[in-house]
């Protein structure tokens, strides 16, 4: 269990740009995912307070055989994550279908879809040093203020990372109505305030960019068009009219900033790749949003499927 919640917190930045490439790959073809459109209900669930919030369709990654490369480059499995597949019978690679994720600085959330045992998953708990207390589990984690909580809902796995050993209970009642609707999208991330800056540490080019996101309430981002016009897209609420155009402006200034830059150090933009993607972006402000679209083309799919 441990595990599983530290992989997610430590790789779901990672884990999102494969996500992307996948249901983008799979829109291409035509296909919709059902967990996509189970998401935002689930949604419902989260805690408010997270700097961001994350939806990853799994069960994409598993049907294009992405999940496997990645499991053949990572290394071998932990024998404490062996022993808990033996005794839950749970294995992501086989038996997680979606993770809705929100992260906050003191604690982390997620919902979990897939084929889990609820009596498999306490039983876990007691012969761990853990407790049940109706139908709410939780045990020690790798940390005394660590406290890993669970407990199930009309199939759903709830679990939190927290101080509190009972932290998951807050996910069993349903907060309506939403201060936003997620979009219907495979895989997408919701970036509250100024953090999306912050989510795109890492990636060359990206940081700027999302810094002149700075003012936005919150910034979404998603995977739509149709399967001829694939892109990657935003959605930023703003506090008002102004400052969404002051936004929109320098989304537009960093876009084109950065192409001079490529250019000036004699980097070729290809459109099929990550430069030609990030230098492409159009942005539009009306009333209090911004919107934004990276066309994605499908060679750039093809060379991160490979």
């Amino acid at each position: 269990m441990t595990r599983i919640a530290g992989w997610l917190e430590r790789h779901w930045r990672l884990a999102v740009v494969a996500g992307v490439a996948l249901a983008a790959l799979f829109s291409w073809f035509g296909w919709r995912s059902w967990q996509a459109r189970q998401a935002p209900a689930l949604a419902r669930h989260l805690p408010e307070g997270g700097h961001s919030t994350l939806w990853i369709d799994f069960s994409l990654l598993r049907r294009s055989g992405v999940l496997g490369s990645l499991q053949q480059s990572s290394a071998p499995e932990e024998p404490d994550y062996q022993k808990f597949v033996a005794a839950t019978g749970f294995d992501y690679r086989k038996d997680l279908d979606g993770v809705l994720a929100t992260f906050r600085p003191d604690a982390s959330f997620f919902i979990v879809t897939g084929r889990m045992s609820r009596e498999k998953f306490s039983a876990y708990a007691t012969a761990n040093g853990g407790r049940c207390e109706n139908s709410l589990c939780s045990v020690q984690g790798s940390a005394p203020d660590r406290q890993i909580s669970w407990t199930f809902h009309d199939g759903v796995l709830m679990l939190a990372v927290s101080k509190d050993p009972r932290g998951a209970a807050i996910m069993l009642d349903e907060r309506l109505p939403m201060t936003w609707t997620p979009p219907p999208s495979p895989v997408w991330i919701s970036v509250e305030g100024e953090q999306a800056k912050a989510s795109a540490a890492g990636i060359p080019g990206l940081v700027a960019l999302l810094g002149a996101l700075e003012g936005a309430r919150r910034s979404v981002f998603f995977v739509g068009g149709d399967p001829r016009n694939l892109s990657v897209q935003l959605d930023a609420t703003c506090p008002d009219e102004s400052t969404a155009k002051r936004i929109a402006g320098r989304l537009t200034e960093q876009t084109t900033l950065l192409g001079r830059l490529l250019t000036r150090e004699a980097q070729k933009i290809d459109p099929n790749e990550l430069s030609g993607i990030l230098t492409s972006g159009k942005f539009e402000a009306r009333a209090n949003r911004v919107t934004g679209s990276w066309p994605v083309p499908k060679p750039f799919l093809d060379t991160l499927t490979k």
